[in-house]
């Protein structure tokens, strides 16, 4: 099960997701309820794995698409280049809403990468790389990068 909710889970949906044996959360979830995505997050991770011990649970951040739900923003939002600017000084990259990091500034990759090995409560969490994740950012995170031959089409 893949999922998003801006505001915090009902006890049904908590169960319902619990029968699952693995449970995705992505951007947004729970930020409404509890100030950041990650503390909604982690919330509703722990709310699951109190039903469903086996549960298996990834965390899912976007290694692209800057979304303005994550308590870990306020470090990049200070950040020089952090993110890609086109060539008529448009800032926003994607779907002209949202902006785009720029992964070829070291910084950020540090940053990214800082996140996914040492994310909130990772004892609770799995991690999930965004499968257009660069092959670098994959053996950053200690992931062996994909062999050419056995990768599905996008």
């Amino acid at each position: 099960m893949h999922i998003r909710k801006a505001k915090k889970f009902t006890d049904a949906e908590i169960n319902y997701l619990a029968s699952f044996p693995l449970v995705t959360f992505e951007k947004t979830t729970g930020f409404k309820a509890f100030q950041s995505t990650e503390e909604g997050t982690l919330a509703a991770a722990k709310a699951v794995k109190k039903v469903n011990p086996s549960a298996k649970i990834l965390y899912y951040r976007n290694v692209i698409v800057h979304y303005g739900t994550y308590m870990a923003n306020s470090e990049i939002e200070k950040m020089p280049g952090a993110f890609l600017t086109g060539s008529n000084e448009k800032t926003k990259m994607i779907r002209n809403t949202l902006r785009a990091y720029d992964l070829s500034n070291r910084q950020v990759w540090d940053w990214w990468v800082g996140l996914a090995a040492g994310g909130p409560a990772f004892d609770v969490f799995g991690w999930l790389v965004h499968r257009s994740a660069p092959f670098w950012l994959q053996l950053s995170l200690g992931l062996p990068a994909p062999d050419p031959g056995k990768l599905s089409p996008a």
